[in-house]
């Protein structure tokens, strides 16, 4: 399986929504094997009245409150995650 294969068949370790918004939140690894965290912040809409689901990244005004909201949950989450795989200081 090609790389680009397998990350289209990757699946976010968290999807957070509000309405037609959604944040989905990524876990990656660098070259070295080091993980790090990317998110995709994406807008639903329906085609062919109603019967084709899409997704796009642009949005309008009226979306932005949901945006924000999907966002700043993404980095409550992430925020979380790694404070949980932090060793204590001492």
């Amino acid at each position: 399986m090609t790389d680009e294969k397998q990350s289209e068949n990757k699946k976010p370790i968290k999807n957070i929504k509000a309405g037609c918004m959604q944040v989905a939140i990524w876990e990656n690894a660098n070259n070295e094997g080091q993980k790090f965290n990317s998110i995709t912040l994406s807008k639903s809409y329906t085609k062919d009245e109603g019967k084709t689901w899409e997704k796009t990244d642009s949005m309008g005004f009226n979306d932005l409150p949901k945006a924000i909201l999907c966002l700043q949950e993404a980095y409550r989450e992430l925020a979380l995650k790694e404070a949980k795989e932090k060793p204590e200081e001492k």
